[in-house]
């Protein structure tokens, strides 16, 4: 708990000081380059691993600096990106410490007691009822600024002093549990959570948000704050990647100090660069200003297949499939995802999933799978592991297409035979269609939906005799390997690497 005689302390303090001055250290660590990834995460508040998100960019005492009110940051984040041509991605985990050690403004370690995560329940008026602050909520408040291409900072009217966007984010309990809103400012002050996707929990002291922000919002307003540009930017020139964003995090903390019975500010903290362009460092400036954002995000490769839509709920796994080498395009750009998939096709992705050495493999030992075919090998290795079994003893039907029953009882016995546990069952007395699964399959297929690797094709579906296609297979190959434990090459690493 915050004790009122901490907060007049420090107030006193900020007599002394410059009012938006960092009272901090003297230095900023900041985050290298976000490389961006061209994807379309689920807005669900939970940020997947394998949604596309960028590498999380770092929110903590090294890389903010704190503004308005010097208290030791007790706040951590990891921020992380994606982009499409609909909008900007931005997601938060945020982390409230129970006790943090910081130097004071004397340099002095000293312990800080954290302050706990407050609930929004209203706008953050500051006592006047017919105004809202820059803030928004009054709660704690993580803001989002960005400036693509610095355009706010080259085209604005007085550079120094600009703002640029900020998009401020609360969280609020209601009947239904958690929901953000999202309120902007600086420019067309008001609610916006209407106009973008966003959602988020609490999550043990601290909580969870994503929010996408179309970018024809963001281009209204850049176009409003840059007064001095010749001509509007565009929605399509900000995801086409023609501007390197600046941009950065704002977190307003809050806590409730019980003594005096109200949520009080305990600091606000800003992710600034470690000097601008004029040479002034980032922690001296007055913080959440155009000229001193501390992250740039670099857009990263537009997808290489003309057919795979970002918004669509395969596209990142498509795209995982295709930098791990598991599976391939069909030639001319073009990946075919709603092709049905054969069964020498699928013996061969999982090849390529096992990194299997496959031409340690002898003649086939099936009639219809002639020597030299490309799937030859990979179906003589599935087989020899136990992983396939053949149609017949002497028949496997390479071209015939792979049933989803089929395709989750060859990952069952390849994660059994690798050691995995594949003891999960789930009831499956709700589907429909149960009496149309196969017997030998029962048990895979009962494994593979209790391990979230299939989902009913309806409520009350489960469609085991329908072929899997290729957007399928790979989507289900992607959540196979969170469930072996094993990691993949992302989008993000492709940029890096």
């Amino acid at each position: 708990m915050k004790k009122t005689a901490i907060l007049l302390a420090c107030i006193m303090l900020i007599g002394v000081l410059p009012l938006f001055s960092s009272a901090g250290g003297t230095y900023i660590v900041e985050n290298d380059p976000v490389m961006t990834p061209f994807a379309s995460p689920e807005i669900d508040g939970e940020i997947g691993q394998y949604e596309g998100w960028s590498s999380p960019a770092l929110f903590n005492a090294d890389t903010a600096a704190p503004f308005w009110r010097f208290m030791a940051q007790t706040t951590d984040a990891k921020l992380y990106f994606a982009y499409s041509r609909e909008g900007l991605y931005f997601a938060a985990k945020i982390v409230e410490h129970e006790l943090v050690a910081a130097k004071d403004q004397n340099g002095v370690m000293r312990d800080y007691e954290g302050n706990g995560f407050v609930y929004s329940d209203g706008f953050d008026t500051d006592g006047d009822e017919t105004r809202v602050t820059s803030y928004g909520w009054n709660g704690d408040v993580m803001t989002l600024m960005v400036d693509p291409g610095r355009l706010v900072f080259l085209n604005s009217r007085s550079p120094s002093r600009a703002n640029t966007v900020w998009y401020n984010i609360g969280l609020f309990h209601g009947e239904d549990g958690d929901y953000p809103r999202v309120y902007r400012s600086q420019v067309n002050y008001g609610e916006i959570t209407g106009e973008v996707g966003c959602a988020g929990h609490k999550v043990g002291n601290g909580w969870t948000v994503e929010v996408m922000i179309p970018w024809e919002i963001i281009a209204e307003d850049i176009n409003i704050l840059a007064p001095r540009l010749e001509r509007d930017i565009t929605a399509e020139e900000l995801w086409s990647g023609a501007y390197l964003i600046k941009a950065a995090a704002m977190y307003m903390d809050r806590f409730y100090d019980e003594e005096q019975r109200a949520v009080e500010t305990w600091g606000r903290y800003v992710t600034v660069c470690e000097k601008c362009t004029d040479g002034t460092p980032g922690w001296a400036t007055s913080g959440p200003v155009a000229k001193s954002l501390g992250l740039t995000l670099v857009l990263g490769d537009k997808p290489v297949f003309s057919d795979i839509p970002s918004e669509s709920w395969y596209s990142v796994p498509v795209y995982i499939c295709h930098y791990n080498g598991i599976v391939s395009g069909m030639g001319d750009g073009v990946f075919a995802p709603k092709r049905m998939l054969r069964r020498s096709e699928f013996v061969t992705m999982l090849a390529a999933f096992a990194k299997a050495d496959t031409y340690a493999y002898g003649d086939p030992h099936f009639e219809d799978v002639p020597a030299g075919k490309w799937y030859a090998k990979p179906v003589m290795w599935a087989y020899s592991k136990g992983y396939a079994a053949g149609v017949s003893e002497s028949l496997f039907a390479p071209n015939r297409y792979v049933s989803r029953e089929m395709l989750v009882q060859m990952l069952y016995s390849y994660a059994r035979k690798n050691g995995k546990d594949v003891s999960g069952r789930a009831d499956l007395s709700g589907y429909s269609d149960l009496g149309s699964v196969s017997g030998w399959a029962r048990n895979a297929v009962s494994w593979a939906v209790d391990a979230g690797m299939i989902a009913g094709t309806s409520k009350d579906t489960l469609s085991p005799q329908k072929p899997a296609t290729r957007a399928e297979a790979s989507v289900i190959l992607v959540k196979f390997a969170r469930f072996c434990g094993e990691k993949l090459i992302t989008p993000y690493d492709l940029y890096v690497n």
